[in-house]
Order: C-alpha cells, then structure tokens, then sequence
C-alpha cells in the first residue's frame, strides 16, 4: 500500500510541475519547494526549534495569503 502511495504523490507532483509550466508559475513552485524542503529540514536539524520553524512558515503563509486576498479585493473594486 506504502508503493501505491508514494506513485500518487509523485504522480501528483508531477502533474502540480506540469500545471506550473503550462501556466507559466515554474519560480512560485520552485520557490515553495525549496522552503519546504529547507523547513523540513531545519526541523529535522534541530526538534526543539520545531514548534519556532513551522509557527514562522504559518506567518509568512498568512502574509502571502493577505497579500492575495488584497489584490482580489483591488480586481474586484476596480472592475478588472
């Protein structure tokens, strides 16, 4: 079941990798990998800093998710 799994999550991925360069967004996902992967990493380093290093990526996901819902408002007040 553990093979099936991982096929569907590199099937997946594949597919996120493939939606990106359809629609041009490759540097967003490349970028979100790589925090990912350095967030994981940074927790795996050191356990004890865990709770600092994710309570850190929920900020800075908030702030990009504030960000968005700005520039929906400002298209939506606009009209464009």
């Amino acid at each position: 079941m553990a093979g099936f799994r991982g096929l569907l999550y590199t099937l997946a991925k594949l597919m996120g990798d493939y939606n990106a360069v359809k629609k041009g967004k490759v540097g967003k996902r490349v970028g979100r990998r790589v925090a990912g992967k350095a967030t994981g990493k940074a927790m795996q380093e050191d356990p004890d800093q865990a709770p600092v290093v994710l309570a850190n990526r929920r900020e800075q996901h908030r702030a990009n998710m504030d960000l968005t819902l700005q520039g929906i408002k400002r298209l939506a007040e606009t009209g464009s």
